[in-house]
């Protein structure tokens, strides 16, 4: 039941992050490419970021914590390279969907 919900909060967040930021998330479709975006970051999310946050570790731990705020952006700048036809328009986008996910993480698991 955690897996689906996390896969809830990606599609969530992303759906959210178009809503408030129609300049900076755009997605060229309807609502399944947002379901197919968010399919794609909820699986990077289980199988990348884990090996990321390892390799950076020593950073996450001198910076406090706040490297990993960086690690989950690029985990979604990689989904944003990856899938054509979602676009993010700067990496500052990607931080803030960072924080909507970690934010619907902390609510609902």
């Amino acid at each position: 039941m955690k897996i689906f919900a996390k896969w809830l909060i990606c599609i969530g967040a992303l759906w959210l992050s178009s809503v408030l930021f129609p300049a900076g998330v755009r997605f060229q479709g309807g609502f399944l490419v947002i379901v197919a975006a968010g399919t794609a970051l909820w699986i990077a999310n289980l199988f990348v970021r884990p090996v990321l946050h390892i390799i950076s570790f020593p950073i996450t731990i001198a910076t406090l914590g706040l490297f990993s705020l960086i690690v989950n952006a690029a985990v979604i700048s990689l989904v944003d390279v990856l899938i054509p036809v979602m676009k993010i328009a700067k990496f500052w986008h990607c931080i803030l969907i960072s924080l909507f996910i970690s934010a619907g993480n902390s609510i609902l698991t």
